[in-house]
């Protein structure tokens, strides 16, 4: 897989279909684009797909200013480099918030999937601590999200944790349904580029926004929610609350999945954002 870079950004880009639809799959917290490949090469049929590391993550280069603003500039400044037509944003977790700053930066945006992205409480607790009194079970897993990104993962430590089931189960159980079930070739190469980079950088940007509003700014937007049923970092509510602030035409939740889905439910994932497409 040949990979270029651009602003900084590593990316590739892939297709087998001629379309004029694109896809942007933004990677989460503390993960990389490794973690779409399960998902990419399926979606290439149907529309031509750009995966990129997000700056400060993965092989991207650190932006000089940890600023919102800014931040989700470069990416768009990125994207509108690569002459894309009919944009639909996908985001997963943290790369929701990403996709909800770049979706009205880009003309070319025709729709918005949010995969385990609908982070209102989440949200709320990193701007107010306190606030993870009233919701225990997501302030514990939010924080495992953030210690857990913080490990880098060489290749000797990568290849202990993936290659037995007990310890994949128990380590990955903030963030999956049952990190037993995935294929240990599959979690290995997801977090190959999981380095710890970024973390602080994720804080910042994440403390810097307020969800609320980045919703209301892309109001006319058609978005779709997909979420695991058993994700230990959203809330009922959290849905609700996206439903209320987006244009959601479509909602979905995948049973025996966590904050994972591509790696859980990869064919699920295909299947929610080809019907987006299509």
């Amino acid at each position: 897989m040949a990979f270029d870079e651009q602003f900084g950004i590593r990316y590739f880009e892939n297709s087998r279909r001629a379309s004029g639809s694109s896809i942007v799959l933004i990677h989460g917290l503390g993960n990389s684009l490794d973690f779409w490949h399960q998902v990419s090469p399926k979606l290439a049929d149907i529309a031509h797909v750009v995966v990129l590391d997000l700056p400060g993550f993965g092989r991207s280069r650190s932006p000089a200013v940890a600023n919102f603003d800014e931040y989700v500039t470069t990416v768009s400044e990125f994207l509108r480099s690569r002459s894309l037509h009919q944009v639909h944003l996908v985001g997963h977790s943290m790369g929701a918030i990403v996709a909800l700053g770049v979706a009205p930066r880009i003309d070319q945006t025709s729709g918005i999937t949010l995969i385990d992205g609908t982070l209102f409480t989440a949200s709320r607790i990193l701007h107010h601590p306190s606030d993870a009194l009233s919701a225990p079970k997501v302030g514990v897993n939010l924080s495992a999200q953030f210690a857990g990104s913080l490990i880098p993962l060489n290749n000797a430590v990568r290849h202990a944790i993936t290659r037995n089931a007990t310890i994949r189960r128990l380590l990955f159980a903030p963030f999956t349904f049952n990190a037993a079930e995935i294929s240990p070739d599959v979690l290995a190469a997801a977090l190959s580029h999981n380095t710890g980079r970024g973390i602080k950088l994720a804080y910042n940007l994440a403390t810097q926004t307020d969800l609320p509003t980045l919703c209301r700014d892309v109001a006319q937007v058609e978005v779709s929610l997909l979420w695991g049923e058993d994700d230990r970092l959203l809330t009922d509510e959290d849905v609700q609350e996206a439903k209320q602030l987006l244009h959601v035409t479509y909602s979905e939740s995948l049973a025996n999945c966590g904050h994972w889905p591509q790696l859980e439910r990869p064919d699920a994932v295909v299947a929610h954002i080809a019907a987006r497409i299509e």
